[in-house]
């Protein structure tokens, strides 16, 4: 799990660098839901659909698609994460994230996932 917030940072530093230095200037950047995200491997924060896509993967072995669906719920909530002020609050959007477009996120978060880390051998 040590691995998964460094690699979160160096995706989203190649995505959208404006935003991790705005989450990187109000320290949230270290206040992320990471257990939500890396542990319980998205269970609590994403409705059931979108959960099945995303353990498909991990079940399959492509565990780093947990960082990918996480880069892509702040890329996706990035204008409401820079009008948030605190890390604290950044935080608590964070754990209770609009339920309505989760799917758009998982797919755009795959094909994130695809560009950093090529189509695996298991999925041609």
């Amino acid at each position: 799990m040590l691995l998964q917030p460094k690699l979160l940072e160096q995706i989203l530093s190649l995505e959208d660098n404006r935003l991790l230095a705005y989450l990187k200037s109000c320290s949230a950047m270290g206040q992320l839901p990471y257990n939500l995200w890396f542990r319980k491997c998205f269970a609590g924060c994403l409705p059931e659909s979108s959960l099945q896509r995303v353990w498909d993967k991990v079940i399959s072995g492509s565990c780093k698609i947990l960082v990918f669906v996480a880069v892509e719920i702040l890329l996706t909530f990035k204008m409401k994460l820079m009008a948030l002020t605190s890390a604290e609050k950044i935080e608590r959007f964070l754990e209770n994230i609009p339920q309505d477009n989760t799917d758009a996120i998982v797919s755009k978060a795959i094909e994130l996932w695809h560009k950093h880390c090529g189509t695996p051998a298991h999925s041609v």
